[in-house]
């Protein structure tokens, strides 16, 4: 405003000095007196003062614009209130705004004092946060040692970061645990965990869990019940997980009183039983051989509302095979299969099997092209039980058909399925096509064990052919398979059936064996009683008995058999 003062002064000064010294011209007519330079030059001079004599506005992140120099220095030097003329002199108001009663309208962003600051962490949340983050990274590191296997160095790491100052929580003791139980250390496991209670860490369910699991695995029951009972003392609250381990641990073993004693004390502690708590029970009178008992537990289960599984299924097929129940078996396969459940090559394998125990190789076929509609690939168990059921009628030409086919699937083969052929192939005394198979057998690189060797032996044996047996022998012994009592039975039963017997060479045998470790049993005796005769037989159990070999008391069994 000062500037435009100054111009409008400067024009008419020269306005009056234009008119008194200058001439009148023809011009003159035209401008008029001068007013008409006065505002020619006013309006112009104010107008480009106006229009470039300002700075642009500045630009601010986020795309609006920045508030003048001077509101920002008011806002700066009165935090509390900036007055409504500071305001006006740069926001114009609205017609809407004007309509209001200035005490009515809502404050503006510059008459409200700034936000207060964040308050900062304090020390005490701050290491909390600290200290989460340190144990996470801790467990990080743990559990990339523990995946690649080796225990020892994983329990050194922790040790070593727990001596560096880091803190560890019971999440690291357990992947150590999990670690060492990975490789059947079970001790390494008992270790950890007292490790982990002496650094005044309290262990959870979870670590409990690891140690039964391992436990059950190489069944030792009492350790896992024991470990259920040590977790209870402590205060952790077993959930379902702890008691289906249990409760499997000792169904496998089939004692379902025992099994069916902590089913009940899951229920009194408030836990309901599930499909897989049910089938454990359903295994364990499989193991029994009770099919009546594992209908039971399956009708149970379906009282209860829980719908059975095709595991449900399988298991109630296989109690039912064990008991030589084909019938059964039946039975219950056709109503998974019309409840449309989805089976798997282990129902069918089961169901198979079935029919193979009772050597009905037909329902065994029947069964196999069954498993073909529903589209199931069968595997080397399927062909197992098969052939099994050509064994059991001591058809050679069928098992060996079936070899063919399982040779022909692509499926991966194992030592067991030429087992059952050269077993069908030694029940039914063929000594010729049981080497047959066991030399294609050797070629297909498949490792033999000495089940296949004592298969491969007993038609020979019965046979009386001794020599054979012998050779067999040694070639098992020389690929690093020792004799056992089964072996032992064979090679004696050979002597025994010799023309003539050859009793010397029996004697010597068993010495041998007794000698390296093999205990007897009640088919090894009557084996060297029918090779040496029974007073000699007598005299040997008897010597053995004296210096060691021979449990005592199996002289006195002897007599009475």
């Amino acid at each position: 405003m000062v500037a435009l003062l100054l111009i409008t002064v400067l024009l008419f000064s020269l306005d009056r000095l234009f008119i008194e010294q200058t001439a009148r011209s023809s011009l003159e007519y035209i401008l008029g007196d001068g007013g008409l330079w006065f505002y020619v030059l006013g309006f112009g001079s104010a107008y480009i003062y106006l229009r470039f004599g300002q700075a642009p506005p500045k630009r601010v992140k986020g795309g609006n614009t920045a508030p003048p120099a001077k509101t920002q220095a008011v806002s700066r030097e009165q935090p509390t209130r900036t007055t409504p003329k500071a305001v006006n002199a740069f926001v114009r108001p609205s017609a809407r705004e004007c309509a209001v009663p200035r005490e009515l309208r809502p404050a503006s962003p510059l008459d409200l004092p700034p936000a207060p600051p964040a308050p900062a962490p304090s020390a005490s949340s701050k290491s909390v946060k600290e200290q989460k983050g340190g144990v996470a990274r801790l467990n990080y590191a743990i559990s990339q040692s523990a995946s690649r296997g080796d225990p020892e160095k994983t329990r050194e790491l922790l040790t070593s970061l727990e001596a560096s100052g880091w803190e560890s929580d019971p999440t690291s003791y357990n992947l150590v645990m999990r670690a060492y139980c990975k490789v059947g250390s079970i001790s390494g496991a008992e270790g950890t965990l007292e490790r982990m209670i002496q650094r005044g860490l309290k262990p959870n369910e979870y670590s409990y869990n690891t140690l039964m699991n391992t436990y059950a695995k190489a069944d030792n029951v009492a350790a896992v019940e024991a470990l259920m009972r040590r977790m209870a003392g402590n205060g952790v609250v077993a959930t379902g997980v702890s008691y289906a381990i249990v409760i499997h641990a000792r169904a496998r073993r089939g004692d379902e009183e025992l099994a069916e004693e902590w089913l009940k004390r899951m229920g009194a502690a408030g836990l309901q039983p599930d499909c897989v708590n049910f089938n454990s029970m359903i295994h364990a009178c499989s193991i029994k051989k009770d099919a009546d008992r594992a209908e039971y537990w399956f009708e149970e289960m379906r009282s209860r509302g829980i719908d059975p599984t095709v595991m449900s299924y399988t298991a109630l097929v296989d109690a039912c095979s064990k008991s030589l129940d084909v019938k059964k078996a039946e039975k219950w396969m056709d109503e998974l299969l019309a409840l449309g459940i989805e089976p798997n090559v282990v129902s069918f394998s089961t169901m198979i099997d079935a029919c193979a125990r009772v050597g009905d190789l037909g329902r065994a076929e029947k069964w196999h092209c069954k498993m073909q509609e529903w589209g199931v690939q069968p595997n080397v168990y399927i062909y197992s039980a098969l052939i099994n059921a050509c064994a059991r009628v001591c058809d050679v030409e069928a098992a060996c058909a079936w070899l063919g086919r399982a040779e022909s699937s692509g499926t991966t083969l194992d030592g067991v399925v030429y087992g059952c052929v050269i077993n069908a192939c030694g029940k039914a005394g063929d000594t010729e096509c049981a080497m047959k198979i066991f030399q294609q057998m050797r070629k297909q690189g498949i490792q033999t064990n000495v089940v296949i060797y004592g298969a491969l032996a007993r038609p020979f044996a019965y046979k009386g052919e001794y020599e054979e047996v012998e050779k067999i022998a040694d070639e098992m012994v020389s690929v690093g398979i020792p004799l056992n009592d089964f072996f032992l039975y064979m090679l004696l039963l050979a002597y025994s059936r010799a023309k003539p017997r050859k009793a010397d060479l029996a004697e010597a045998a068993f010495c041998k064996a007794i000698t390296s470790g093999i205990q007897v049993n009640e088919r090894v005796l009557k084996a060297l009683s029918s090779a040496v005769g029974r007073g000699r037989c007598a005299e040997l159990v008897e010597h053995y008995e004296r210096v060691g070999g021979v449990k005592p008391g199996t002289l006195a069994s002897l007599r009475d058999a």
